[in-house]
């Protein structure tokens, strides 16, 4: 009589190693993927910061003709030119679109700065380099151990 053996173990699925080696190349995707992230939100904020500064910038010019007496956040809400979620209830600026802190001012009638402190390097040399028009604004840096800081003048 004749008898065979068969040898029924199937494997099916795959082997450790196999899933070890999947998870390693997405977490090296992944990595990847959260470091372009980071790079593509900086430049989001930015340009919006930029963005906000330059329509700021012309807004005061164009609504105070040169007089800037007075100037801060609140009057700039009252008009219309910031919106509230740039100005606190007490009247402070708030929230910046880069940094950490900023501030709106006016020192004499003919002159009013926009100040952006805690600013990262990279934002900050992007407003310094930022075309601001034939308006005459000055934009000055200052960089410290606490981040930079660019002021946004106009004469």
């Amino acid at each position: 009589m004749c008898s065979m053996m068969v040898n029924k173990n199937n494997q099916n699925g795959r082997s450790m190693i196999e899933m070890l080696g999947v998870l390693a190349i997405i977490g090296v995707l992944s990595v990847g993927a959260i470091g372009g992230y980071t790079v593509a939100m900086q430049s989001f904020h930015s340009n919006e910061a930029l963005d906000l500064i330059q329509k700021t910038s012309v807004q005061i010019r164009t609504t105070f003709n040169e007089k800037y007496t007075g100037l801060n956040c609140a009057v700039l809400k009252s008009i219309g030119v910031l919106d509230e979620r740039y100005v606190s209830g007490s009247g402070a600026c708030q929230n910046p679109p880069v940094g950490t802190e900023w501030t709106i001012t006016s020192p004499s009638q003919k002159f009013y700065t926009i100040a952006l402190k805690g600013v990262d390097l990279a934002p900050c040399t992007k407003l310094a380099r930022a075309y601001w028009g034939d308006s005459g604004t000055f934009v000055n840096l200052k960089v410290g151990t606490e981040g930079a800081e660019v002021l946004v003048s106009s004469p």
